[in-house]
C-alpha cells in the first residue's frame, strides 16, 4: 500500500502480520522495549524489520535503529525515513536525502474517530466542513480517521525539518476524494530549505484492507523563477501534478505555537512512568500529535485484543 503513495526515490516495505519467533532486534533496541509489554515489542521488531528491509534497498546494511530527537527514528546519515504501525499493519520508507528533504507515512484503521470531542480536538472548522460533505459522498472513507492519519503524516515530515513540535490548528489538511491526494497548509513560518520557505506539503492517500494510509514524499525544493510571471514554489510529492488547490483558511482563533487549544494533558513525567508502552520515545514532544489523544481526559475506546492497549494513537516509530 505505501509503495503507491510515495515517488519512486522512496523504497518500502511493509507487513501485514508480525513475523512468528524471535523479535530479532539488536542488543540496543532490545534496552529500550526491555519493560514493553509483549504486543509492543512485536509491533516494535516487526517495523525494524520494515526498515531495514527498505534499507536494504538502498544498498545498506542491517543495524540497529534507536529514537532519537522527539522519538523519530535515527537513520544512518544520508537516509530519511519514516516508519508507521497499527493493528495488522507495519510499514517504512526510506530515501537518500539527496532524493529527498523528508517522508512522513502514517496508517490507520479505517473506522471513525472514537468520539465528537476526538474530532473537535484534532481538526479546524474548515476541515469539519469538507468531512461533513465527503462522508455524505463516501461513506466508505472513515475521513475523520484519514484527517488524524494526515496531520499524523504532515508531523512526521515537519519535526526532522525543524525539531519543533507542530499542533493541530497548525496545518490545515483538504483532500481531493477522487485523486487520492491531500494538501497540508501551514498556518504557521514552516522550514527554509535552500534559502525557500516550505508553505503547505502534498500527499497522498489510499484505503485497503481495512486501512488508511497516508504519505507524503517530501522533493528538493526547486528555485522560484524571476520575473513578472513568477509563481510561488511548493515541494512536489509525485511525478504526477496535483488536482487539489485549496485557500488558505486560518483558525478562528489564535494559533499559539505549541498548543492545544486550552485541553489538559497529562506531565511528560506521568506517561513515561505509567506507560512503558510509549518509554522509548521519552516523550521529548509531549504537545505533538501522536501522544494527545492516548491520555486521560480522553479515555479512548477501543484496545489490542492482547495487550488491552489503546492503538488509536502510536509513536511517530
Amino acid at each position: 500500500m505505501i509503495a503507491s503513495l510515495l515517488p519512486a526515490p522512496a523504497v518500502t516495505a511493509e507487513l501485514f502480520r508480525d513475523p512468528p519467533g524471535p523479535h530479532g532486534l539488536f542488543p540496543e533496541e532490545e534496552g529500550v522495549v526491555a519493560g514493553a509489554v509483549e504486543g509492543r515489542r512485536r509491533e516494535f521488531a516487526s517495523v525494524r524489520i520494515c526498515a531495514r528491509r527498505a534499507l536494504g534497498g538502498l544498498g545498506l546494511a542491517p543495524g540497529p535503529l534507536l529514537p532519537g530527537a522527539g522519538g523519530a527514528p535515527r537513520w544512518p546519515k544520508g537516509v530519511v525515513g519514516s516508519m508507521t504501525h497499527c493493528r495488522g499493519y507495519r510499514a517504512a520508507a526510506v530515501a537518500l536525502d539527496t532524493d529527498l528533504l523528508a517522508i512522513g507515512c502514517d496508517a490507520e484503521p479505517n473506522a471513525p474517530l472514537p468520539s465528537p470531542g476526538t474530532l473537535d480536538l484534532v481538526s479546524l472548522p474548515q476541515e469539519r466542513a469538507w468531512l461533513r460533505e465527503f462522508t455524505a459522498r463516501r461513506p466508505d472513507v472513515a475521513w475523520d480517521r484519514l484527517l488524524f492519519s494526515a496531520k499524523e503524516s504532515v508531523y512526521k515530515t515537519w519535526f526532522p525539518l525543524t525539531g519543533r513540535p507542530l499542533d493541530f490548528d497548525e496545518a490545515v489538511i483538504t483532500p481531493d476524494p477522487l485523486a487520492g491526494t491531500f494538501r497540508a497548509e501551514l498556518l504557521v513560518d514552516g522550514p527554509v530549505v535552500d534559502g525557500i520557505r516550505i508553505t503547505a506539503f502534498d500527499g497522498r492517500w489510499r484505503t485497503g484492507n481495512g486501512l488508511v494510509v497516508t504519505a507524503i514524499g517530501l522533493r528538493p525544493v526547486r528555485p522560484a523563477p524571476a520575473g513578472p510571471d513568477a509563481v510561488s514554489v511548493r515541494p512536489l510529492t509525485s511525478d504526477r501534478p496535483l488536482t487539489t488547490a485549496s485557500g488558505r483558511a486560518h483558525p478562528d482563533r489564535p494559533v499559539r505555537a505549541g498548543g492545544r487549544r486550552g485541553c489538559s494533558i497529562r506531565r511528560p513525567e506521568d506517561m513515561m512512568r505509567d506507560d512503558p508502552y510509549d518509554a522509548d520515545l521519552g516523550h521529548a514532544f509531549p504537545k505533538g500529535l501522536a501522544h494527545i489523544l492516548r491520555y486521560p481526559p480522553l479515555q479512548l475506546a477501543g484496545t489490542d485484543d492482547e495487550s488491552g492497549e489503546p492503538h488509536i494513537v502510536r509513536g511517530i516509530d
